[in-house]
């Protein structure tokens, strides 16, 4: 590129156009464009020639792009570079040629230079018994330990005022120990154990199979009447018949009540339920189907069918063999 002078047309302050000369930096007409100054002579007997310092001006400027459009590289010779590593030495030639007050920096100058010039240490080796052994030194002796909470040599149990906070907390422990422990009569809380004859099932209390389960109650029916009175099975349910020694022949039938207080005929869907006759003789056991009766709480036997009832000629008792 080459600059070069132009002249263009310059608005004055009313909008008039004044022809000034220019300096194009281009040398295109594009610029960007330098006003030119016509200065005078030092000695004030005219102007300088604007031709002659414009022409020295750009050839100046000719000069300066050509040398940056060759591409002249900076090297050592032009800029020479640092050589070496920065010592503590040349640190403090440094402080010393700027004249540093070291009261002025925050901490100490002289410091800093030693660490440059020296690197810190590295620690060495490795951790040592010796090492593990003080910090255990700090450590309560096993006594102490074994007197804090839960240790078999804490403050004596208890639960009252005087008790120490350790010694309460042990109570409590041995309290809640005792209460888990499994066994026959145990406060466990929340414990649900079937038990027999008011003991908690074991080995040496097994759940009977025999007597023991069953409970019987006796259903009357009086002289010359057919239907027999209430009887409450409580928490058993009906799993036999034992019929008595005489018994006017007829069938059996009942009456049903889940509370115990309102009775009602009972069937299964339509068919009533009922022991024939040929069944329900005298002196025999009659089994029956624990779950046909699960929904029975008392039940009244009847002599003969709701439509058909048989008046016994003598009181009959009739024992209900139930299952608990």
């Amino acid at each position: 590129m080459a600059a070069a002078l132009i002249t263009k047309l310059i608005k004055d302050g009313i909008g008039g156009l004044l022809p000034r000369r220019l300096l194009d930096a281009a040398g295109d007409g594009t610029g960007p464009f330098v006003a030119i100054t016509i200065p005078g002579k030092a000695d004030g007997t005219g102007v300088v020639d604007i031709e002659a310092l414009s022409a020295a001006e750009i050839a100046a400027i000719n000069a300066v792009t050509a040398t940056i459009d060759n591409g002249v590289p900076i090297t050592a010779a032009a800029l020479p570079l640092p050589t070496g590593a920065a010592t503590a030495t040349g640190v403090s030639a440094v402080k010393d040629a700027v004249d540093i007050n070291t009261s002025q920096l925050h901490g100490d100058f002289g410091t800093v230079v030693t660490m440059l010039g020296n690197p810190l240490p590295l620690p060495t080796g490795a951790a040592t018994d010796a090492s593990l052994a003080s910090i255990l030194a700090k450590l309560p002796a096993s006594p102490a330990l074994d007197a804090s909470i839960g240790g078999t040599s804490a403050a004596a149990a208890g639960d009252t005022g005087a008790s120490t906070t350790n010694g309460f907390l042990r109570w409590l422990r041995d309290k809640f120990a005792a209460g888990i422990t499994l066994a026959a009569g145990s406060a466990v809380i929340g414990k649900v154990v079937q038990q027999v004859a008011s003991a908690d099932v074991s080995a040496t209390n097994p759940v009977p199979v025999g007597g023991a389960q069953l409970v019987t109650v006796a259903a009357t029916i009086a002289s010359g009447g057919s239907l027999s009175g209430a009887v409450d099975l409580g928490t058993g349910r009906l799993v036999g018949l034992i019929m008595p020694a005489s018994w006017t022949t007829a069938s059996i039938s009942f009456q049903a009540s889940a509370d115990g207080a309102n009775f009602y005929d009972l069937y299964d869907d339509s068919i009533e339920r009922a022991i024939a006759s040929g069944s329900a003789i005298a002196s025999r056991f009659i089994a029956l189907s624990l779950s046909d009766w699960l929904g029975v709480r008392a039940i009244k036997v009847r002599s003969g069918s709701t439509s058909a009832a048989v008046n016994q000629g003598a009181s009959r008792i009739i024992t209900l063999v139930t299952a608990r």
